[in-house]
């Protein structure tokens, strides 16, 4: 029987191999180990076991440290297997495998220390947080919650969340944790109202994040409630129902409609006697499905304006100026000189009024004309926005105004908040009577979701509205 070569040992090894003879002293050393020893491998022959390593326990799979000539010692991942037969060596051997675990300690140090962290922001945060199970039981709760309910820990985890939710508001919250759970949403957040132990009841912001093990299995959900004054809470459910029966209303009326209509036409078309009147049917169809399209696009960008995302706040009011100077032909002046971080003010079209210094551009402006860093809350420039575009529409079709100026303050020269003036030299409004319409109250549903103010002065000479959008609390910044 031929005697297996080391060298072909090492070679198929998948980590780096120290072989020792029956007394525990090196034999050969794999010089896949020079890096790991810190030397060359052919001055560990002749060594020890027990000095390179001097925990020196031979079990299967120990962690251990591999002392360095500098004094440092490496922690290493050993595994150990009987060797019979080795060319050059007399007796059985033992084939030891190193393995180099410093990263993975590493990694495993910095998750318990941020599993430390998670645990004291858990447990000593300011904020009410609660882990809430499949069940909807809350198997954890700190302090804050408890403050925020009235009730105990003890009292909470006998509890599912369920329990302590206004009963209105209950079927929401679980179909929308059965979804979690059940993977179609990663998390969700909702206004709704508690019912405190001592039977007052109390809105809360409830934001919920879906946490899961090593596996991807999901292990529970993370809650985290703001307590919310009542009229912001109700302005936002408001809104949110108000915006629902909006699309419900529009996709009835315009999209399903003109649905219909196209079916009963393709289906006279089928019908048709002949070639040129089955290509009547067929325009007419294309005709329906382009205004259908339109009718879609008009919604989507009543949620968010794609100008937004793709020129920012200050370039979307410049182009959105600049085509109400196109269509209405009314002179309209955007100043935006501390929005966003830089001068400028000037005409829509972007030619720099007299003496007031250069424009910030155009509607051809990039994304950097609001600076990346620079972005507000997603929420913050879209009622920004559709103010503005309210503020010119009601000059423009009712006012009768020759001249427009619109005003965007940032919020680090406004007191924190984005402000937002646009005046014009119209025949004015009774702002406080029933002539007002739906855009003013539009923009006042708007401002209240933000909690911020608005303020609207009209005279025969014109009309000014000013809002203060608070930027603290509104949302992420990009």
């Amino acid at each position: 029987m031929v005697a297996p070569s080391l060298d072909a040992l090492m070679a198929l090894a998948p980590d780096p191999l120290l072989v020792l003879d029956r007394d525990g002293v090196v034999a050969a050393a794999d010089p896949r180990l020079e890096e790991l020893a810190g030397r060359p491998a052919a001055e560990l022959v002749g060594e020890r076991f027990d000095a390179l390593i001097p925990q020196g326990v031979l079990d299967p799979d120990m962690r251990l440290s591999l002392r360095r000539p500098d004094g440092r010692e490496l922690p290493v991942e050993i595994s150990v297997r009987v060797v019979e037969g080795l060319e050059g060596i007399a007796g059985p051997a033992l084939a030891v495998a190193l393995r180099d675990v410093t990263l993975r300690r590493r990694r495993a140090a910095a998750l318990r220390e941020a599993g430390e962290r998670f645990r004291r922001l858990f447990e000593d945060g300011p904020v009410a947080m609660a882990l809430i199970g499949e069940d909807m039981r809350l198997s954890e709760v700190n302090d804050a919650y408890c403050r925020l309910t009235g009730y105990a820990a003890e009292e909470l985890r006998e509890r599912t969340f369920s329990e302590i939710t206004h009963r209105d508001d209950v079927a929401v919250g679980e179909r929308l944790v059965n979804r979690m759970f059940a993977g179609e949403i990663p998390g969700f957040g909702i206004d709704k109202r508690y019912v405190r132990k001592s039977g007052e009841t109390i809105w809360i912001q409830l934001t919920v994040s879906l946490i899961r093990d090593e596996d991807g299995r999901p292990l529970h959900g993370l809650g985290v409630m703001l307590r919310a004054s009542e009229r912001a809470a109700r302005a936002r459910m408001q809104a949110a129902e108000a915006e629902r029966a909006r699309w419900a209303r529009e996709l009835h009326d315009e999209t399903l409609q003109g649905l219909a209509g196209l079916h009963v036409l393709l289906s006279s078309g089928l019908r048709a006697p002949g070639v040129e009147a089955m290509r009547e049917r067929i325009e007419l169809a294309q005709e329906q499905i382009e205004t259908a399209m339109e009718s879609l696009r008009g919604l989507i960008n009543d949620l968010r304006p794609a100008a937004l995302d793709e020129l920012g706040l200050e370039a979307s009011v410049r182009d959105l100026a600049q085509r109400m100077e196109t269509v209405y032909g009314i002179a309209v002046e955007v100043e935006t000189g501390a929005a966003g971080g830089g001068a400028g003010r000037g005409a829509a079209d972007g030619t720099s009024a007299a003496g007031d210094g250069a424009s910030r551009g155009a509607a051809g402006a990039t994304p950097a004309a609001d600076g990346a860093a620079g972005r507000l809350p997603s929420e913050v420039e879209t009622a920004a926005y559709r103010i503005v575009q309210e503020g010119l529409s009601n000059a423009a079709r009712h006012a009768g105004a020759t001249r427009i100026a619109v005003e965007l303050t940032h919020p680090e020269a406004a007191g924190g908040a984005l402000r937002v003036r646009v005046r014009d030299d119209g025949c004015g409004f009774d702002a406080a009577g029933e002539s007002a319409g739906y855009g003013l109250r539009s923009m006042r549903e708007r401002v209240e979701l933000l909690e911020g103010e608005l303020l609207v002065r009209s005279a025969p000479t014109g009309t000014e509205i000013t809002a203060s959008l608070p930027v603290a609390g509104a949302g992420d910044q990009r």
